[in-house]
């Protein structure tokens, strides 16, 4: 009876073992390659090459003009380029801006927009992504403002 029980016991932790180290085989390359959290949040905003997150849809009137009633996109690019596409008094306004990424605690990101900075929240739902941009309150008496982006899984 005890050699049963102990050959059964040695055959399970072979077993164990074994999945052990394939299942730590197929996670290593992903850990090897993982960055920093402030890298992820680079990735997450411009992908590969550049993503758009949609503030608010861009509504455009039919004709010849840029005319439009309200929106506002943001699309970063990977060269840590922003170019920033908004309705202005009815017309479409382009700007370009400059972005970097910071880690400001063990789990606070923060993105720096030609200087302003805000701290950088993402989550993620079946169909799309959010961004939210968080200014950063000089005081208790200065208010919080986020502003919440999307757009949808790839």
């Amino acid at each position: 009876m005890n050699c049963a029980v102990s050959l059964r016991a040695r055959l399970w932790r072979g077993l164990a073992l074994k999945y052990f180290i394939i299942s730590f085989g197929a996670v290593w390359p992903v850990l090897a390659f993982a960055g920093s959290p402030a890298e992820e949040a680079a990735r997450n905003l411009s992908g590969d090459g550049s993503r758009e997150w949609t503030f608010k849809q861009i509504r455009k009137l039919m004709g010849a003009e840029q005319n439009c009633i309200e929106g506002e996109v943001y699309k970063f690019s990977s060269d840590k380029s922003l170019m920033i596409e908004q309705c202005l008094n009815g017309k479409i306004s382009q700007t370009k801006h400059v972005w970097s990424i910071e880690e400001t605690g063990p789990i606070d990101i923060t993105i720096s927009i030609d200087g302003s900075r805000y701290l950088l929240l993402f989550k993620e739902s079946d169909k799309s992504y959010s961004m939210r941009l968080r200014t950063l309150a000089e005081s208790k008496l200065t208010p919080t403002i986020d502003k919440e982006f999307s757009r949808p899984k790839d």
